[in-house]
């Protein structure tokens, strides 16, 4: 990649962001010019903007300029934006999204990547750090993470996603458990680009209960022991026995086949989006936090039980459930 190319992308990954505006005369003068290569005006008019510091403002103000400038002058425009980034050095602070390691280098686990959806939807900044499964609950309490959820008699439950945001107080950090928690949290601070449409939250909501507590039900027979063998040697002794046994054959073939009639009744109640969509998408044109929730249930397969699993599901419903991975995959990144 070039480095132009690297200053567009740089600078198209921070669209999302949320920042204040130049000066109304700025912002006019910006609008204005034209794209007949006066490219002497476009560059001191871009050196105003950059030199306020904040270069997402340069996207605020108008993309075309900026698209002007890298054809038309690249060489100038590169070294007024690193001279100008040297003298307004910002280190941007990054959320944090903990996740649990695996044999495998790739995530697998859904709950976590629903989180992870959200954050690459949004374009937010982030990066994962790893926690092995015998280390969560220690970890969480030394950096103040809430309790996921309580057992009956009252005792605290650590669990991930666990997500620390550091961008409003470095000295004070925001630190969310439970997916749908940290969800609405993201959607709240960062409302750009957002996952619940309007008018769709409460929906949504409902949609993503079901998700969690019927549709993938019958999965956990089979997952739960696959995502103990996917764990790493450490995180294995931790597990308790019980997440050890797969079933037999004929057991999990039956087991496969209540799996199957969740995905069946899943695709009956989206089909009613055609001709709102095209049936794959739960808000009808558009990936939202329902489809995050239900792909992260995906990949979990795919990633536990390809052979087993995900060959089958993926040829389900004539393909949709496939079609619904390749929907998201522009959100899959790794950070």
């Amino acid at each position: 990649m070039t480095s132009i190319d690297n200053v567009s992308r740089s600078v198209a990954l921070h669209d999302s962001e949320i920042v204040s505006g130049p000066s109304t005369h700025v912002r006019n003068t910006f609008s204005t010019a034209n794209s007949n290569g006066q490219v002497q005006i476009h560059i001191a008019i871009a050196s105003s903007i950059i030199a306020l510091g904040n270069i997402p403002i340069i996207l605020k103000v108008g993309e075309l300029c900026i698209k002007l400038l890298l054809r038309e002058s690249p060489t100038q425009f590169l070294a007024l934006l690193h001279s100008n980034m040297s003298r307004h050095p910002r280190s941007v602070p990054s959320i944090i999204l903990y996740d649990i390691p695996g044999h495998s280098p790739q995530p697998w686990a859904p709950n976590i990547w629903r989180i992870r959806f959200v954050l690459n939807f949004k374009r937010l900044r982030y990066r994962t750090v790893w926690v092995e499964l015998p280390d969560i609950e220690a970890t969480l309490r030394s950096i103040g993470a809430p309790p996921s959820s309580y057992h009956s008699d009252g005792r605290p439950v650590y669990t991930l996603p666990v997500i620390v945001d550091p961008t409003r107080s470095s000295t004070a950090p925001t630190v969310l458990s439970n997916p749908n928690n940290i969800a609405e949290y993201l959607e709240s601070l960062y409302p750009a680009r957002p996952i619940y449409p309007e008018g769709s939250r409460a929906l949504q909501i409902l949609f993503v209960h079901y998700i969690q507590e019927v549709f993938a039900k019958p999965l956990l027979t089979i997952m739960v022991p696959l995502s103990y063998r996917g764990l790493t040697q450490r995180g294995q002794s931790f597990a308790h026995p019980s997440t050890h046994s797969l079933p037999p054959g004929p057991e999990r073939e039956r087991a496969w086949m209540l799996v199957k009639e969740q995905f069946d009744f899943l695709a009956s109640v989206l089909d009613k989006n055609v001709g709102d969509g095209d049936g794959v998408c739960a808000m009808g044109h558009h990936v939202s936090y329902a489809d995050f929730a239900l792909c992260s249930v995906l990949i979990w397969i795919e990633s536990m039980a390809a052979l087993d699993g995900w060959s089958r599901v993926r040829e389900w419903n004539g393909g949709r459930w496939l079609r619904l991975k390749d929907r998201c995959k522009d959100y899959m990144d790794v950070c």
